[in-house]
């Protein structure tokens, strides 16, 4: 039980719900506030324990204090500092697979009803943003806000109840607060993801929408390539 992951969702979770609270006009965000602000008047301020999976929640009241889960977040920390340098090549793809992880974690741990990432999804997620902080020379700083980015996009996720998926980290972005990365980077990443992401959706569309030309063909050569005219039928 990664009781590590629970703990930190806290942090993203306030910091979501008191910008709602706390709406300003000419932030980045506003747009995710103001529906933030409508769940919040619904349902109330809410907090990781409302989110929980039912046997997370039960393994967590039979800890005996905090310093019981203080004891297995350390000795987590020490498990996941060893974990993904075996298989990866790459500064990046240590990166991505430490986040991917994680965020497998919080699938079995939390009530979400979904998730629609893809690997490719992924792919353009940590290239675009990777490349920003290339740009910047600040790499040693790319795991800590990838991995806070992944909480708020889960967490934003968690309070609309929808399905995980790209647009919740181009969301996730606005409340990035990265002492490395400007307002205009971060923008960049949001538009680049954005771009890509609509242009992804168009070609899958396209290429449903040719799939489904073979399948018409295939039937009309069922009747020896003849197009029936259905006009001509009824009118006879």
């Amino acid at each position: 039980m990664e009781y590590m992951v629970m703990t930190l969702l806290n942090e993203e979770l306030a910091i979501i719900q008191d910008a709602a609270i706390n709406i300003k006009q000419d932030s980045i965000s506003l747009n995710i506030d103001i529906e933030i602000k409508q769940l919040i008047d619904e349902f109330g301020y809410r907090y990781v324990e409302d989110f929980l999976d039912d046997d997370v929640l039960e393994e967590l009241s039979e800890l005996n204090s905090d310093d019981d889960i203080d004891d297995i977040i350390e000795e987590q920390e020490v498990i996941e500092a060893t974990t993904y340098n075996s298989t990866s090549t790459s500064y990046k793809d240590m990166v991505q697979e430490t986040v991917v992880n994680n965020f497998t974690s919080y699938v079995y741990q939390y009530k979400i009803i979904g998730v629609d990432i893809k690997p490719k999804h992924w792919d353009l997620l940590f290239d675009t943003a990777y490349e920003i902080y290339q740009n910047n020379g600040v790499e040693e700083e790319f795991l800590d806000d990838m991995s806070r980015l992944n909480r708020f996009a889960f967490s934003l996720a968690l309070l609309k109840n929808s399905l995980v998926d790209m647009g919740c980290f181009i969301d996730g972005l606005c409340y990035m607060k990265s002492n490395y990365l400007s307002e205009s980077d971060i923008r960049m990443i949001q538009d680049k993801l954005s771009n890509a992401t609509i242009r992804n959706k168009i070609l899958d569309a396209t290429t449903s929408i040719n799939k489904n030309k073979e399948k018409v063909k295939s039937s009309r050569n069922l009747c020896g390539n003849k197009i029936i005219d259905f006009n001509s039928r009824r009118n006879n």
